[in-house]
């Protein structure tokens, strides 16, 4: 994943000496170009923690709990198990039987891109933080291994380190759907958990609107035919850069889905 812009920031450490860890952390370090370290007491804000079974980010610094990607929590499975027309991604989506393709622009923690593939839908999840990117990948490996999700489901997902304007670029088929949850600040309320929020921030800051709206403008160029952006109910509708207001918005207690059709 190239030089690493962390490196001063992160550093990986093996939670036990096994052989399975050791290699595990040998190719983390290798691939983000961070050091390992054979102690906690560091002063990197953040350390990748390898476990036998699992990566956690920890936030040295604030001493919160670490975060990690996992699909097997009951509150979890509970969501995703709702009827699609229960559920307000499911309406922005489309009720019904077509499958469709989706691109989901911002993974992050792929708990959507998880949530839209339970549906039934063929979905790329495109993450382009290579720490972000390395928990989603652990969880999505993690829940194919020990079943936390049937194996349909996990069939139906792709992850894809990467910048999404390159893959938007390049693609050769294009999808019926394109997905963007973009990163809020703290201050507008995201709807992440709190902890998860602060490190998530702390580690790639939130999203730049403008770029945003060029995802937006990008996804509807490149000919998508129903692009869906998700944010918070209280947060300001972020438009494409030719100022196009939404075909439709489905709207929730404290979730909003904004609709542009072509």
């Amino acid at each position: 994943m190239g030089k690493s812009y962390y490196s001063h920031r992160i550093s990986i450490y093996p939670f036990e000496n096994t052989i399975n860890i050791k290699n595990r952390v040998k190719k983390l370090s290798e691939r983000l170009n961070l050091p390992i370290i054979h102690s906690m007491n560091v002063s990197n804000e953040f350390i990748l923690i390898v476990h036998d079974n699992r990566v956690e980010l920890f936030n040295n610094t604030k001493k919160m709990s670490p975060l990690t990607v996992d699909f097997s929590s009951r509150k979890f499975l509970n969501r995703i198990s709702q009827p699609s027309k229960n559920t307000l991604i499911g309406r922005a989506i489309g009720i019904g039987k077509r499958e469709n393709s989706i691109v989901d622009l911002t993974a992050g923690l792929g708990r959507d891109t998880v949530q839209m593939a339970y549906m039934g839908h063929k979905v790329v999840a495109i993450e382009r933080d290579p720490i972000v990117f390395t928990l989603l990948e652990d969880g999505v490996e993690r829940a194919r291994k020990e079943n936390f999700l049937s194996e349909d489901i996990i069939e139906r997902i792709s992850i894809k380190f990467g910048d999404s304007f390159s893959f938007l670029a390049d693609m050769s088929n294009v999808p019926s759907i394109a997905y963007i949850d973009p990163m809020y600040s703290i201050q507008r309320k995201s709807a992440l958990p709190n902890y998860e929020m602060q490190i998530l921030n702390r580690l790639i800051g939130p999203g730049d609107e403008f770029e945003i709206s060029r995802l937006i403008n990008s996804a509807l160029m490149q000919g998508i035919p129903k692009v869906i952006v998700k944010r918070s109910k209280n947060i300001p509708r972020i438009k494409p850069l030719q100022g196009m207001a939404p075909n439709f918005s489905i709207v929730g207690t404290t979730i909003c889905f904004d609709i542009y059709q072509q």
